[in-house]
């Protein structure tokens, strides 16, 4: 707890704007499903106009002598820089094998694609829709603690996943040793959610973050591939983009925190001043949950399997206690 404290006093005496910690993929879910537009398109030109800029930058001074090994790191380094970089890096990070406090922190400001989403007021309420007074509300201070939500056809999600694919995917490729050791990524990505990244703050596991984390390493392991590769390398060492990119290609239901629900420890669930359950109980005709349950569990939500260890992207250091806030049936039934 002393870290923790250490660590919100940090944040808020910083002028960091910050994203939120976790969605609220709960509060008004049948109202926003109904209301959000699909986000895929938009998202896709952007994303495509990001990674054409991170092609011309490595082609300012590609060379025909690189391997392809070489080429493949330079690019993936350039696609980091323009989605995810925070810090203007001018060579390719050193990745910690074990993230401490100092490595969270510099996550807590918005990634230029997140900055992008949650910063530009044209989307607003018809593709990210903004839920202040959430779930986690009295965790962190209002300016910090805003939930967005977007669309990809009909996965609701962050923003903050969309930075983990770029980020952590990144991350785990590196520290995979550029694609050679999947375990080895899956293992500091389950210890980042066990760590500072997750439970060491807010006391919350993110399987949607795993997910997330994991297909944006298969994006950077597979810049190349065999079977139709989004990228190419030309006989003079540069490179081109072959085909767009498509977001509904990468996300699945797994993204999403109310079909894939994260895992609370007990000293914030079920302890913690910032009790989900009594803020559900306290706010729920206020925001109309029951109803929400109901259109939820017709919606056959509830029906989706939980997280195994057995999972692609998860290690058997995954949290046992599989409680989570979307309990609210006992409130309702």
């Amino acid at each position: 707890m002393k870290w923790k404290l250490i660590f919100l006093f940090l944040v808020f005496s910083s002028n960091i704007n910050s994203h939120a910690m976790e969605v609220d993929p709960f509060t008004q879910r049948d109202l926003y499903e109904k209301t959000l537009s699909d986000f895929t398109e938009v998202l896709n030109k952007k994303t495509n106009q990001l990674l054409d800029s991170a092609v011309s930058d490595f082609n300012k001074n590609c060379q025909a002598n690189l391997s392809r090994r070489e080429i493949h790191r330079m690019l993936a380094f350039k696609i980091f820089k323009y989605t995810a970089d925070r810090h203007n890096l001018d060579k390719e990070p050193h990745v910690p094998k074990d993230i401490d406090l100092d490595e969270a922190l510099k996550k807590l400001s918005l990634s230029p694609l997140e900055a992008w989403i949650v910063k530009t007021e044209s989307l607003r309420n018809t593709y990210v829709q903004p839920i202040e007074d959430s779930v986690y509300t009295g965790l962190l201070p209002l300016k910090y603690n805003t939930s967005y939500l977007i669309r990809i056809k009909d996965i609701f999600i962050g923003p903050d996943k969309i930075d983990h694919f770029w980020d952590e995917g990144y991350s785990y490729w590196i520290i995979s040793n550029y694609g050679e050791n999947d375990r080895a990524a899956v293992d500091w990505g389950v210890r980042t959610e066990n760590g500072w990244f997750g439970k060491k703050i807010i006391s919350i596991f993110s399987f949607a973050d795993l997910q997330a984390n994991w297909m944006g390493y298969l994006f950077y392991k597979g810049l190349f591939s065999d079977v139709d590769p989004l990228f190419s390398i030309t006989k003079k060492g540069c490179v081109q983009r072959n085909r767009d990119f498509d977001w509904s290609h990468w996300i699945d239901w797994r993204w999403d925190e109310l079909q894939n629900p994260c895992a609370y420890d007990d000293e914030w669930y079920k302890k913690g001043k910032t009790n989900i359950k009594k803020y559900l109980k306290e706010n729920l005709k206020k925001h109309n949950y029951c109803r929400t349950y109901q259109y939820m569990k017709n919606k056959g939500y509830y029906s989706k399997p939980k997280p195994r260890p057995s999972d692609v992207y998860l290690n058997n250091k995954i949290p046992t206690d599989f409680e989570n806030l979307f309990d609210i049936k006992y409130l309702c039934e």
